[in-house]
């Protein structure tokens, strides 16, 4: 009724939240109120935890990325400070937890440089990748070409795949064709690691066909 004094907005942060690493978290302020009219302006601030980036601190429902975790768990704080059409304010506070997914990503490993003589055929090595939760853990190997001379691997998805090296035209200027292996886990987290091949001419009418001939990189 006319004349009556203002009464400060309620400030509701919403409940106390536990989420996994790499989740999207939505903070909710909607059920702030306001007994004479209604809010007007909204504002989080982050008080405690490793600092994130909330979508929009002005909104009622702004979201922020959980970050990865070096611990088993981590806490972070917001404060929302609603204010009415009269310039009164009131807060609260809301915590959320992030916990360890439980999951660690797996290493991938491309194997090791190799030099090899034109014609020859290669043998890519992903068999030393590994991952903390378990090699059954790994779910999918793939091999793609990045640089070079495009070649065509007998199995892009496998462990070793293979391919026979390009002609090399010149002596003095081998060829370096690189590999991108990236492995995926159970929980599609990812890795990826790259290998070169570095392609030599070599001697000149004999040496097409015959597989794992290296020049250095591996055992003839």
């Amino acid at each position: 009724m006319p004349g009556s004094p203002n009464v400060p907005p309620t400030a509701d942060a919403g409940p106390d939240q536990t989420v996994v690493e790499g989740q999207s978290v939505k903070l909710d302020g909607s059920g702030s109120s306001d007994a004479n009219d209604s809010i007007r302006y909204y504002f989080w601030e982050q008080t405690g935890g490793s600092s994130v980036t909330l979508s929009d601190e002005t909104a009622a429902k702004p979201e922020f990325s959980s970050p990865e975790l070096f611990t088993d768990t981590a806490v972070f704080t917001f404060r929302l400070t609603v204010e009415d059409f009269f310039g009164a304010t009131g807060t609260d506070t809301v915590t959320v937890t992030v916990r360890d997914s439980g999951n660690d990503p797996p290493v991938a490993d491309a194997g090791p440089d190799q030099t090899i003589i034109q014609r020859y055929v290669v043998t890519l090595d992903a068999s030393g990748t590994t991952d903390p939760n378990g090699q059954d853990d790994i779910k999918s190997y793939l091999w793609k070409q990045t640089e070079g001379i495009g070649v065509k691997l007998s199995d892009e998805t496998a462990v070793k795949p293979t391919f026979t090296a390009p002609e090399v035209y010149t002596s003095d200027q081998p060829e370096t064709l690189i590999f991108k292996l990236t492995v995926a886990d159970a929980a599609d987290e990812t890795s990826e690691d790259t290998v070169t091949i570095t392609v030599e001419r070599g001697p000149i009418g004999g040496n097409s066909g015959n597989a794992g001939c290296f020049i250095s990189g591996a055992v003839r």
